[in-house]
């Protein structure tokens, strides 16, 4: 029923993100973005069964390529504002962190640096 209604929708729809009702219907609604508009970048956020107290250990890979996907979308969103972000109301549920949070950032091994840079003044 989604890919029908997606395709109908696909000319007019502005907004970034579509939530859908599980990962499976964001994979049908994947497919028929990309079949029509295969040069739009799309993300498709995985679903996240955490729930409020649960211990995140054992969801440490979901959580690992949900924040890993985000910030793939933020970064194809600041080069290209079509970029378009799929998610199941499971994984929208739970608050993330901010786009600045997923800034690039690299570390210098081996570099010297003055001791009186570390000082306070």
């Amino acid at each position: 029923m989604i890919q029908s209604s997606l395709y109908a929708a696909l000319g007019t729809f502005k907004p970034t993100i579509l939530a859908t009702k599980d990962a499976k219907e964001a994979l049908e609604a994947l497919q028929v973005w990309r079949f029509f508009s295969p040069h739009t970048p799309v993300f498709v956020l995985p679903d996240l069964r955490a729930h409020y107290l649960d211990d995140m250990r054992a969801f440490s890979s979901e959580l690992k390529e949900l924040l890993s996907t985000l910030g793939r979308f933020y970064t194809s969103l600041r080069s290209d504002p079509n970029t378009k972000l799929l998610a199941p109301l499971s994984a929208l549920l739970h608050p993330y962190l901010v786009p600045n949070s997923y800034k690039v950032f690299v570390l210098l091994v081996w570099r010297a640096t003055p001791y009186k840079s570390y000082k306070k003044n």
